[in-house]
């Protein structure tokens, strides 16, 4: 289902993943998501006034969208502000936690996937070393 991740890029590409399924379930019941695939999935200093109002509706401040992008929100906030790995280690363990309670199944997924992955995940967090420039010759070629 997931594939291996050790740096934010991919971490949060498979947070957004997540999002988005649960996005397309509640929104087969909930108007108030209809064409709003976008909010979901960038940050909010990339959203246009407009789309952020939206998104801060009170209708749509209830929705479990809105708790799962929180949650996005949170692990991309630990990669950015975190820089060792007891301080990484202590908040994404809380961060699970609050996934593995939200009863929100997408989000559950991802957290087992962050836990199948956890040494991998704070061994980045260690050396900071990516393969991000493999990536791109390999894009190339």
């Amino acid at each position: 289902m997931f594939k291996l991740f050790s740096d934010s890029s991919h971490a949060i590409k498979h947070a957004n993943e997540a999002v988005d399924k649960l996005r397309k379930e509640e929104a087969k019941t909930n108007d108030v998501l209809k064409k709003t695939k976008y909010l979901w999935l960038k940050n909010d200093s990339n959203l246009t006034e407009k789309q952020c109002n939206k998104k801060e509706l009170p209708s749509a401040m209830h929705l479990k969208t809105a708790r799962a992008y929180s949650m996005r929100v949170e692990l991309q906030d630990i990669y950015e502000s975190c820089f060792d790995r007891g301080t990484v280690e202590t908040r994404l363990k809380k961060l699970c936690s609050w996934m593995m309670h939200s009863r929100l199944e997408h989000m559950k997924a991802f957290c087992e996937m962050v836990r199948n992955h956890w040494d991998t995940i704070l061994n980045y967090f260690d050396n900071r070393y990516t393969n991000a420039v493999l990536e791109g010759v390999n894009s190339v070629v």
